[in-house]
This record gives structure tokens, sequence and C-alpha cells, in this order.
């Protein structure tokens, strides 16, 4: 099943490609509003990558060596929209000081964000394996067999299906083509998941820590490690955060970071470019309020009423219902359940690049590895089909406002991940299987 599910990814993967072309040729589609998955990962495999985050944050590093404000010159004055906390800053200036030169930075970071891509499906992998077994002893199924009753064939067979998978996954794929820090991340995320599955919590809080840091909106994960009385992840993650804003302070200055709070609140309109897949980004386009199939690398979209109440809406929906489902105690605090609020968390965000949904690649693989039932089967397949392509063909419906939407389709598949998370392995369909200490591990 995985080898045809990714054999598909790619057939589909190729056929949006060729149909985002032909729509240029047509003068339907501008060429930046036509990307596509192929040409992801492409990019990907020829080690060709722009510098989106990079270049930003080492020209925050001159600003700051040359005594100046970091966010009043090049956030407020040369608009630049750099939104990172301080704290992201801090490898950087690492690097600089073991004797990597800002000639030599974009060559440094591209490697070691290739690299990243490649261990988050490495990692993922292992999450498969690992919920697999589990599964197929909870349902009491031979060893290499799979829950259908089918033979699943060598391992070898499956890793290359993830492998292929991961390959012609756009968000993961598109965050190294654009040389985005997400890359880092998402790996962050799926090695902290793994954790979770084998009941290293606080080594999963510590990494929940280290993306805070870079997004501080993952504080979420927090405040539900908390609600959850997982307090040995709570605490690491404190401390990885502590630790790191007081080195900041010490690099930086206090009065810099409070200046951060202003950043927030000035990009917190949300963008109306298509690749925003946001509740934010849907409502601006629904509305009009900003450039739809262009990127406007110098404001944000204009201040509507109605957005700005969409967009908080829609954050305490999601935030408030990974918090509050499941209500079973016993499937609270589970890996699912940890996913969720992670997913949550990155869609309540009023921009939600197409790259930030890199870290539902390992959310996919656990979820693949774990359910036996059929309909709950077609759900997965439906959101990763949503989630893993791009769909730019419907840009050519950017102007029409009630159809539009079909822009986000990629959200769509985001909520129905959620659906099947807080769904996952309810009581009524079938024994829970359990993590090395004895816990519910999925």
């Amino acid at each position: 099943m995985m080898l045809s599910l990714a054999l598909g990814a790619v057939v589909l993967n190729a056929a949006l490609a060729v149909t985002s072309r032909a729509f240029v040729a047509q003068g339907w589609l501008p060429s930046e509003a036509a990307g596509t998955g192929v040409g992801a990962t492409r990019d990907f495999i020829t080690l060709t990558q722009g510098t989106d985050s990079w270049m930003p944050m080492l020209r925050a590093i001159h600003i700051h060596e040359a005594g100046q404000p970091i966010y009043d010159t090049l956030f407020f004055a040369e608009k630049v929209k750099f939104q990172y906390p301080l704290t992201a800053l801090l490898p950087v200036v690492g690097l600089r000081k073991v004797g990597v030169t800002d000639e030599s930075f974009p060559g440094v970071a591209r490697m070691a964000s290739w690299l990243a891509v490649w261990a988050t499906i490495g990692v993922s992998i292992a999450i498969y394996f690992t919920v697999r077994r589990r599964a197929q002893a909870a349902w009491g199924l031979p060893v290499g067999a799979s829950p259908w009753g089918h033979p699943v064939g060598e391992a070898w067979m499956a890793a290359l299906a993830l492998g292929i998978a991961g390959l012609s996954f756009y968000p993961l794929v598109k965050g190294f083509a654009l040389g985005q820090i997400q890359t880092f991340l998402t790996l962050f995320f799926a090695i902290a998941c793994y954790c979770w599955l084998r009941g290293k919590e606080r080594a999963a809080g510590a990494l929940i820590g280290l993306m805070i840091l870079v997004k501080p909106h993952y504080a979420f994960i927090g405040l539900w490690f908390a609600l959850r009385k997982r307090f040995g992840a709570l605490w690491a993650a404190v401390g990885v955060v502590g630790g790191g804003l007081a080195v900041a302070v010490a690099v930086f200055g206090w009065s810099a970071q409070i200046k951060y709070l202003d950043v927030i609140r000035e990009a917190s309109r949300g963008e109306s470019y298509f690749s925003n897949l946001s509740f934010n980004g849907v409502a601006n386009r629904l509305l009009g309020n900003g450039p739809n199939l262009s990127f406007d690398a110098n404001a944000f979209a204009p201040y509507h009423p109605l957005v700005f109440a969409t967009t908080v809406l829609s954050a305490v929906v999601l935030v408030g219902a990974a918090l509050v489902f499941p209500r079973k105690p016993g499937q609270r605090w589970r890996a699912a359940d940890f996913c969720a609020v992670t997913v949550a968390a990155t869609a309540a965000s009023p921009i939600a690049w197409e790259h930030h949904y890199g870290i539902l690649f390992p959310v996919f693989a656990m979820v693949i590895a774990a359910h036996v039932e059929r309909r709950e089967i077609t759900r997965i397949l439906v959101a990763y089909t949503l989630v893993a392509n791009a769909w730019t063909p419907f840009n050519v419906f950017s102007s029409i406002p009630a159809v539009n939407v079909l822009q986000s389709a990629c959200l769509a598949g985001v909520v129905l991940t959620l659906v099947v998370l807080w769904r996952q392995r309810r009581q009524d369909e079938g024994p829970s299987f359990r993590d090395a200490r004895g816990r519910h591990a999925v």
C-alpha cells in the first residue's frame, strides 16, 4: 500500500505540474503563481536553494554589529519581513564565532538544511515502523502481515516508499527550495514525535523549546504540556527557552527583545498571498484584501476587521479544540494528541506558509501505520493528497471570491488531519497499544 501511495503521489505531482505549466503557456497564470511540487523536488535533488531565511538573518547580524537597532532598521525602515525573535539568530552568531564567513554562510545553511530534510524522512520512517509494530501486536497480527491480512513485503520496500513520499511531499521540499529555517523546525518536531512515542518526554520537550525560540506561537504546546500534566516535558521546554532567551539578552540586549512585540503586532495582519494557507489567508483572499498571485515583500495585508475577527476566532477554535480533545483520559497526551496540538498551533497562526506544514510528513507516517479501519484510511489518504501537493492550478480562480477558496486545498487537508488525529484509536475502534512504559502510545 505504501509504495502505491508514494507512486500515486508522484503521478499526481507530475499531473499538477503539467497543468500549471499549461495554464502559464495559455496566459491564464503568471509564472510566479505556478510553482510545482516537481520543481521543488528538482531543486532539492540538485541542491538549488534560495535565501528566504538566510539573507535576512545575516542582514540582521550586520545591523547589530553596526550598533543599530535590528527591528527598527530591518523590519520597520528597510521593510524586510524579518519576523523571527532574536533567539533565532543565535545559531548564526555561533557560526560566525567559529569562522563561518558571510560568503560561506549560505552554502553551510544549504547543506545543513538539505541534510535536515533527509533526516526528517529517516526519522519519519522510524516512526512508521515503531507504530506499525505496536499496531500489529495490539491487533494480534503476525509479524510480516499488514493490518488487512496481506503480506507487507520486506522492510526496505516500505522504507523506499516513505523515501519517495518524502521527496514528493511539497511542504517538506519547498522549505528547502526557499532556503527556510523551517526545515530545521520540521526535523525538530519529527524527532520530538519519535521521542514522545518512545516515552522520552523530556527530550521531546527540549526540542519543542528549540522550536519556540524560532517560532513563539509553538508556546501553545507548552500550555498543552501543563494541561496534560507532562511536567517533565514542560520544564525541559521552559529550560531551553529560558536559556536561549538569556543568551539572546546577553548578546542583543533586553530592549531589542521587547521590540519584537511591535513586529508581532504588525505581522498579525497576515498575508493575502496564495501561499498563506491559514484562515487569515483565506479571509484576505475572499475579501480581495491585498495581492493574491504576487508576493508583496515590503508590506502585509491591510487591516480589515473581518479578517481580524476570522483570525482570532479560528485560532481560538483550533487551539481550544486541541487543548480540550480528546475528552477520554486514556487518550489524552498520547502521540496523536501531541501531534494535533502542534498542527493546530501551526494552522492558528495568521501566517502559515505551505512549507510550515512540512511537520505533517511524520504525522502521516504515524497515522498511516496506526490505522486498520478502511474508512479512516480513506480520510487519511484524502488529507495526505490535499497537503502533499502544490495546488497552483487553482490559482486561475484567484479573482473569483467565492471560488478562490479552492486555493486553500492544503488547509482543508490540514483540518481533516486534525479530525483524524482527534479520532485516533478511539475505544470503539479496537484496543489501544502502549509504549515501553505501558502507557498509550498513539
